[in-house]
């Protein structure tokens, strides 16, 4: 059995291809693949309850616990759905790992059959900021860029399966249509599969991002908290978020400076990559990393003050209650400052 292991990286449409998968699982049977249900678990960074990747069969590996029960589910799905040519896993916890515990892996699923793996990049700067939004996301206020993994994860995979296991494709900023619709292409997917207006972990903007660090805050002062109830506060706040908070631009984390610093670090990297991609993703990429881009990059960052509207204060105060972050009183104080603001203040 062909089976292909989608591993990241991180930042590139991997939700989305995952929601995509949960959502059109049948069009992807008539097809001869499956996206199996063992394993599956949900996506922290969506409120679609579809969006789940195959996260739990990394963390039995990673866990060194035992997988067979896991093998055996997944062999289960496969002898019930006639005409499957192909499985498809799908989880980018393997972005970043060392080589032995991607070994682990292959080793433990090794009885499905042969794998072969889809692995994504993107320019270096829009992946730090990207992964400093999803950081501050999660409410996690530290900045910090660690270590690009596209070449080491290219490497490993290829010394582990060979180089013509290991299919390399580029996610370019604005074109996530055209790289989902190719990536299921490839995995042999008749119909588009591409779902508009689908973003399935969009960044935060500012507003929300000044919100979640302020009710972050907040939420450790009443601590601690176990992390079923850390999750619980997350999701109101994305759903907060997305309810009440106005139009906002998106939170920025990077300088230009920064952004031309990381580009520097990793030419080297990406232009060995380039040689891996197809004609067309390569010169996406250089058009992409072209120096000139800085000059384009948004200015805007966290940091700048701004200020939320009376409804969004009182919504603020009311969600904080909800959460057991304030008390009774604390609550109505917020709501009593916020109804002296002029309405639509922003």
């Amino acid at each position: 059995m062909d089976v292909v292991l989608h591993a990241g990286c991180y930042k590139t449409a991997t939700s989305s291809i995952q929601l995509i998968a949960n959502m059109k699982r049948d069009d992807l049977a008539a097809d001869g693949i499956l996206f199996p249900l063992a394993g599956l678990r949900r996506n922290e960074g969506s409120n679609n309850t579809l969006s789940r990747a195959h996260h739990s069969l990394f963390h039995k590996v990673k866990g060194a616990n035992e997988t067979q029960g896991l093998v055996a589910q997944l062999q289960e799905e496969l002898a019930a759905v006639e005409g499957v040519t192909r499985v498809f896993l799908s989880t980018e916890l393997l972005a970043g790992t060392d080589i032995d515990l991607k070994r682990r892996f292959l080793d433990s699923y090794a009885p499905l059959g042969s794998f072969r793996i889809e692995y994504a990049i993107r320019a270096p700067d829009e992946y730090a900021e990207s992964i400093n939004n999803q950081m501050r996301k999660a409410g996690r206020v530290n900045r910090q860029f660690g270590r690009l993994p596209y070449r080491d994860d290219i490497s490993h995979w290829t010394e582990l399966l060979g180089r013509e296991a290991v299919r390399l494709s580029y996610f370019a900023k604005g074109n996530a249509r055209g790289f989902i619709d190719a990536f299921y292409a490839r995995l042999g997917a008749s119909g588009r599969m591409y779902i508009e207006g689908l973003d399935d972990n969009p960044a935060v903007s500012v507003k929300g991002m000044l919100v979640r660090e302020a009710l972050m805050q907040m939420f450790h002062e009443t601590g601690p908290h176990d992390r079923r109830t850390r999750q619980r506060t997350m999701n109101a706040i994305r759903d907060f978020d997305a309810s009440v908070l106005s139009d906002s631009p998106k939170a920025i984390t990077l300088t230009p400076e920064d952004r031309a610093d990381i580009l520097r670090q990793y030419r080297d990297d990406m232009e060995a990559l380039a040689e891996l991609l197809s004609p067309e993703e390569r010169a996406q990429m250089r058009e992409e990393l072209d120096p000139k881009k800085l000059a384009r990059a948004p200015r805007k960052n966290i940091d700048d003050p701004i200020a939320l509207s009376s409804a969004e204060l009182i919504g603020f105060a009311r969600l904080a209650g909800e959460l057991g972050l304030v008390g009774a009183r604390g609550e109505a104080a917020v709501e009593t400052a916020a109804e002296t603001q002029d309405d639509g203040e922003d």
